[in-house]
């Protein structure tokens, strides 16, 4: 029970890191993944990304 609760508490720690590692992106564009329109628009910029570098 302890390794859960400490697994737990873990992961809510990594994912904070996490967004705030993806609020210092100053040139990001988020998509909702529900919205067709957005995950066209994101495959996309995705291409584009791939085909700079």
């Amino acid at each position: 029970e302890e390794f859960k609760d400490q697994a737990i508490v873990a992961t809510r720690q990594l994912a904070k890191r996490q967004l705030t590692w993806l609020r210092g992106i100053s040139d990001r564009e988020v998509f909702d993944p529900l919205n067709e329109a957005d995950m066209q628009r994101c495959e996309q910029v995705c291409l584009a990304h791939y085909q700079l570098n």
